[in-house]
């Protein structure tokens, strides 16, 4: 198993796994991923996968996002943090989180936050695990 940045070769994998997190939800088309994909190159977004033999079987971006507090540092946003279902427990989701928090750390960040459903129970546990703080600050959403 390798973790690796993401390359738009990958966009199929992700945008496979993506229904795995959100199967409700109607997946991009690859050449709107693309396009997405062209966006986030400029936008300072990383995508980190993780791939077993030509398998991609687990994926995490983070934006960084320039910031006027915190000394002008900017901050990080991790999202879309998703290992394939067969592949779960078995030390993947940190790896590639583990690469998504040293990125934001060589960015300078002065921290990084993510969302997760209030239903993901086991995934918040495994945030905490991990260093993240549930109790920090409440995210709010607005569904658009």
């Amino acid at each position: 198993m390798k973790v690796l940045i993401g390359k738009e070769e990958h966009l199929p994998g992700i945008l496979k796994l993506y229904k795995q997190l959100i199967p409700e939800e109607e997946s991009a088309t690859l050449n709107e991923a693309k396009k997405v994909w062209n966006t986030a190159k400029k936008e300072n977004i990383k995508y980190f996968v993780a791939i077993d033999d030509d398998k991609l079987i687990a994926s995490v971006f983070i934006a960084i996002i320039p910031n006027l507090t915190g000394s002008g540092r900017p901050f990080g946003i991790i999202e879309n943090v998703i290992v394939d279902k067969e592949y779960r427990g078995l030390g993947l989701g940190k790896a590639i989180m583990e690469k998504a928090i040293e990125y934001g750390k060589k960015q300078n960040c002065q921290y990084i936050s993510l969302q997760s459903g209030n239903h993901r129970r086991d995934a918040h546990k495994f945030y905490e695990s991990i260093g993240f703080d549930g109790n920090e600050k409440i995210a709010f959403y607005m569904k658009l």
